[in-house]
């Protein structure tokens, strides 16, 4: 209860995906799900750079629907 925790799952509902990353004992899983209506189509493993590269467009697209979210992710990427 008390002490340093660990994150082991990231998961980013966007319209119609889910995408998740999991690390267990050392090894990172990359996944995306597809969804209709908040329920999973299709599940599906990724390698890193493509679910990187799914969720840099999700944050871009994001980015540029709304000026706080383009703010906010600018400070979290030039730190």
């Amino acid at each position: 209860m008390f002490g340093p925790k660990a994150v082991r799952t990231v998961t980013v509902d966007l319209s119609d995906r889910r995408l998740e990353l999991r690390s267990e004992r050392g090894a990172v899983q990359t996944r995306c799900a597809r969804l209709s209506g908040g329920i999973v189509l299709k599940n599906e493993e990724l390698d890193i750079d493509a679910w990187l590269a799914m969720l840099s467009e999700a944050l871009a697209a994001e980015a540029s629907r709304s000026e706080a979210t383009r703010r906010a992710l600018e400070r979290l990427l030039i730190q």
